[in-house]
Parts: structure tokens; C-alpha cells; sequence
């Protein structure tokens, strides 16, 4: 599972779950553009305790907002 190429197809899909499932709101450019533009802009003003914190916030976030939907 340390397979780069693997990891990579495991986060895509990942990624295009969450965007497909998630992204409800008009939008001027895609999600996944405007995911790839942020990356861009804060790839050099990242350590790694900032990026897992912000990670984790958004897995939860994701999360609390689909319990939401859930119970709606």
C-alpha cells in the first residue's frame, strides 16, 4: 500500500466522491480547480503541522456536514 501510483488513484477517487457529493453550490470554476489553485497558493506557506490541522478539519467538517444531510 506504499505504492505512490496507488495512493494517488485511492486519493482521486476520494476526491471526486467528495466533490460530486458535496459541492451543491453555483460555482465560477470547478471545485476541484479552485481546490487545485488554494493547493498552489499555500504549498509554500505550509509546514506539516499546519496542513495535517487543516486536513483534519476538513475530514470532520465533511463529515458533520453529511450527519447533517443524513438527518435532514
Amino acid at each position: 500500500m506504499n505504492n505512490p501510483a496507488e495512493l494517488k488513484s485511492i486519493f482521486e477517487k476520494l476526491e471526486s466522491t467528495l466533490i460530486e457529493t458535496g459541492d451543491r453550490k453555483p460555482r465560477t470554476k470547478s471545485m476541484r480547480d479552485a481546490l487545485r489553485e488554494a493547493a498552489a497558493n499555500r504549498a509554500t506557506k505550509r509546514n506539516d503541522e499546519s496542513y495535517f490541522r487543516e486536513m483534519v478539519h476538513v475530514i470532520f467538517y465533511a463529515g458533520m456536514k453529511a450527519a447533517r444531510s443524513l438527518t435532514a
